[in-house]
């Protein structure tokens, strides 16, 4: 494996940080839409969201590319590394996905007992307030991509596979 594409991992993690970091700003865009202000602040943020997307779209699909231009110039893609792109890749976003899922697990223990707390006093959950109910479901998502990033595909279906079998005789 060459240099410039252990750099456009670094990158693609990157970009795969600033998407997270964009969809947890979905939840505050949600709310400026139901309440009434002024559509400056809407704008402002949603200039703040699109822009993130965007350079993380970017960054994604030009990787490559970004990697070329931040390595010094010279021989290109000499001396390959040990470990195979594939490797590198399964350890990169498997680490990404720990990241994600040490978020986003404080936040779904916040959650749940918001929403025991809240149920408790004889609230009901249709009264959740529309961020407390935006931030809930970013926080799944958020969950959701970190649980694929850290198994990946075949990874998460083996750990599906392996939780319907469990208490089942062999």
């Amino acid at each position: 494996m060459k240099k410039e594409e252990i750099v456009a991992i670094a990158v693609r993690l990157f970009a795969i940080f600033l998407f997270v970091y964009a969809v947890r700003m979905v939840p505050g865009m949600v709310v400026l839409i139901r309440q009434e202000v002024e559509s400056i602040d809407f704008i402002f943020g949603l200039v703040f969201l699109t822009t993130h997307l965007l350079v993380a779209l970017l960054l994604w699909v030009f990787a490559l590319a970004i990697a070329r231009k931040l390595l010094p110039a010279g021989k290109p893609g000499k001396g390959p590394a040990r470990l195979a792109l594939g490797d590198i890749q399964a350890v990169a976003f498997s680490v990404m996905g720990l990241w994600v899922l040490a978020s986003a697990i404080p936040d779904i223990f916040y959650w749940g007992s918001f929403l025991y707390q809240t149920n408790a006093g004889g609230w009901r959950y249709r009264e959740l307030s529309p961020e407390n109910t935006g931030n809930i479901v970013s926080t799944l998502v958020e969950l959701a991509i970190g649980l694929w990033l850290l198994f990946g595909a075949r990874g998460l279906a083996g750990l599906v596979k392996m939780a319907r079998g469990m208490g089942a005789g062999k």
